[in-house]
């Protein structure tokens, strides 16, 4: 399995000065969505494979709150073969 974190950043980060608490002067601003993805590819009986992917999405409130609870939630994802 492999596990994967991917962010989208705001496409506009007013200055702190303009009133945005969230730009601290770093350059950039806590990100809109973040992704949390975990693949894994099954090989078949022909040398072929498959690739299973699960996405879990949430925005910055949602991952402040439960950013542990929802990398757990994606390290559970499992596949089994039928």
């Amino acid at each position: 399995y492999y596990e994967f974190d991917v962010a989208f950043a705001p496409k506009e980060c007013p200055d702190f000065s303009a009133g945005n608490k969230e730009n601290l002067g770093l350059g950039f601003c806590p990100y809109d969505n973040i992704f949390l993805v975990s693949a894994t590819v099954l090989e078949n009986d022909d040398g072929s494979g498959n690739m299973i992917v699960a996405v879990l999405e949430c925005n910055k409130d949602e991952w402040k709150i439960g950013n542990a609870d929802l990398k757990r939630a994606r390290s559970s994802f499992t596949v089994e073969r039928g």
